[in-house]
């Protein structure tokens, strides 16, 4: 199975070795961190096909476990953290989701439980990185272009045409229709119509990110 379970747990030998025990009879890598820090620094975004991560971070009653839990959603935002506590409380679970968790959980917690929770997490993270590596994908692709490149399809996204363009920017109708072919060739595109879905697909995921 190619999913990644990160646990962030502090030290807290009882907890751990309680919830390796857990985990034991699961189908699933866990792979444990004493630090939120630690894990954000050597986290990479998997790339391989339907890979599936999420995070399991167990918090106490210290009041810090917000800013770490804000820590990971913001550095991550795509990766799902599910909160697990030993102790639940409306104002906890509240303080959590408002943090960004994607799920909250008492321990200990019964298998279907676990399972019900991970099997969600994996599938939200699957569908968040398939469009992550699409943005990626988009991004280095409009990177490419050059400056006046970019002034030129801007230009053409605003709804001007090649003539218009030209008059706007002081250039030729020849040299608008030059620039504009090697924009559609380093994009790899046919079509305005696909030009401008892509283009909007990165600024949509921009801003919802």
């Amino acid at each position: 199975m190619n999913s990644a379970i990160h646990v962030i747990v502090e030290n807290d030998n009882v907890f751990k070795n309680k919830l390796k025990s857990k985990m034991e009879s699961f189908d699933f890598i866990f792979k444990f961190y004493n630090d939120e820090q630690v894990f954000i620094s050597t986290y990479t975004y998997p790339k391989e096909e339907n890979a599936k991560d999420c995070i399991l971070l167990f918090v106490d009653n210290n009041s810090s476990y917000i800013n770490k839990l804000k820590n990971i959603t913001q550095s991550l935002a795509i990766v799902p953290v599910i909160v697990i506590a030993p102790e639940a409380s409306a104002t906890l679970c509240r303080d959590c989701f408002k943090a960004g968790a994607f799920d909250f959980y008492a321990f200990p917690f019964d298998d279907r439980t676990f399972l019900s929770a991970i099997q969600g997490a994996n599938e939200h993270f699957e569908k968040q990185n398939e469009n992550h590596k699409k943005y990626i994908y988009l991004s280095d692709k409009f990177d490419r272009l050059s400056a006046r490149e970019r002034e030129i399809m801007d230009m053409i996204l605003d709804g001007n045409t090649s003539r218009e363009t030209a008059e706007k920017l002081s250039l030729s109708p020849r040299t608008v229709e030059v620039h504009r072919s090697n924009i559609y060739t380093k994009l790899g595109i046919k079509s305005l119509p696909q030009l401008i879905q892509e283009y909007k697909y990165i600024n949509t995921y921009s801003a919802n990110t």
